[in-house]
């Protein structure tokens, strides 16, 4: 299963958009912090997203399937959108804040959110679909899928420790895309390094 929600903390939500939406029967407590969750199962299926230099939230995918130009789903294909398929729907890349990401059961910290595609339905009205990619190999050990979100400003990745001290720990961290090839080179050959 692909990411099927994401929190956005509440301090990041204007109490406007909370009242207009009724985001608060989504607030729940993650050690303190208050929190937003919009979830694929949740009604309305809704996203936070940054349009126009403001903070929205629209319908994500076309679930019901009330929009018949729209595919019946919340996520597309980064290469689908690369291959021109959306083009006809005049798309826009938009940002959808998250603090966390949630898939197949599994939470997961992120720094900024995710990308979407943002379209309009008949009525004009804004829906966003999540964008994908093959998920990295411990993307897809950590949530049991191979496609995983298309992060803004990061992948995450599994960095090799340089030793073990008896047990091995497992060192999680996000790193820009430019740095992602260098951290897979290193990561393969890291095992061969240590002694």
């Amino acid at each position: 299963m692909i990411c099927v929600g994401i929190a956005l903390a509440m301090s990041e939500v204007p109490v406007l958009l909370i009242e207009k939406h009724g985001l608060m029967e989504r607030v729940h407590d993650r050690g303190g912090e208050r929190e937003v969750r919009f979830l694929w199962q949740a009604r309305p299926t809704v996203l936070p997203v940054w349009h126009g230099g403001k903070l929205k939230v629209v319908t994500w995918g076309n679930r019901d399937r009330r929009e018949t130009k729209l595919p019946p789903t919340g996520w597309t294909w980064q290469e689908t959108v690369e291959s021109g398929w959306w083009s006809q729907l005049a798309p826009e890349e938009v940002v959808i804040p998250a603090s966390f990401g949630f898939a197949n059961g599994v939470w997961f910290k992120l720094k900024v959110g995710v990308r979407g595609l943002l379209v309009h339905d008949r009525q004009g009205k804004p829906v966003v679909f999540m964008l994908t990619q093959p998920a990295t190999r411990y993307y897809e050990i950590m949530c049991r899928s191979d496609w995983a979100p298309v992060l803004v400003d990061e992948v995450i990745w599994r960095l090799t420790p340089l030793f073990e001290t008896g047990s091995r720990r497992v060192i999680i961290r996000t790193m820009p895309d430019d740095v992602a090839p260098v951290l897979a080179i290193f990561d393969r050959l890291a095992p061969q390094l240590v002694r």
